[in-house]
């Protein structure tokens, strides 16, 4: 049995538990872009109710809206993505990641449906960002 003055080894936490903290996320140089992107491509969606960040933990998708649940929800853009293809193509994943939260805050659901589809089409959002289009980034079919 352990007593009181006995020593364990010690290691720090960090290298025990790796986690994903928020300190991992960038906050916008400009909190108002959200605002325009939504305006430009003409959705109100509730920007009160959620976030915006740059995270480098992205590296397989441009970005991603999380719904928590009673109309807020927090969006991962990959700034490494941003580095790589510019802001045009930002722009398009901020814009496609808001109608996400948008049809979240309207409905509680916001996948890439048919009225998900529609919105894109009609507004020029692109469904999905240019890596899931190119090839080796494609769904593959399940094998079981």
């Amino acid at each position: 049995m352990l007593e009181a003055t006995d020593r364990l080894i010690e290691a720090p936490i960090e290298l025990q538990f790796p986690q994903r903290t928020p300190a991992r996320l960038i906050p916008l140089s400009d909190p108002d872009w959200p605002r325009r992107v939504a305006e430009k491509y003409n959705f109100p969606v509730d920007l009160s109710r959620g976030e915006v960040y740059w995270t480098r933990d992205s590296k397989r998708r441009a970005g991603y809206c999380r719904y928590y649940g009673g109309g807020t929800w927090e969006i991962h853009l990959s700034y490494d993505r941003l580095e790589a293809e510019g802001w045009d193509e930002a722009e398009q994943t901020l814009a496609h990641e808001l109608l996400h939260a948008w049809l979240f805050e309207l409905s509680g659901a916001g996948g890439h449906g048919p009225i998900f589809d529609g919105i894109c089409r009609k507004r020029g959002i692109k469904r999905y960002c240019a890596v899931w289009e190119s090839v080796e980034a494609r769904p593959q079919p399940a094998l079981f």
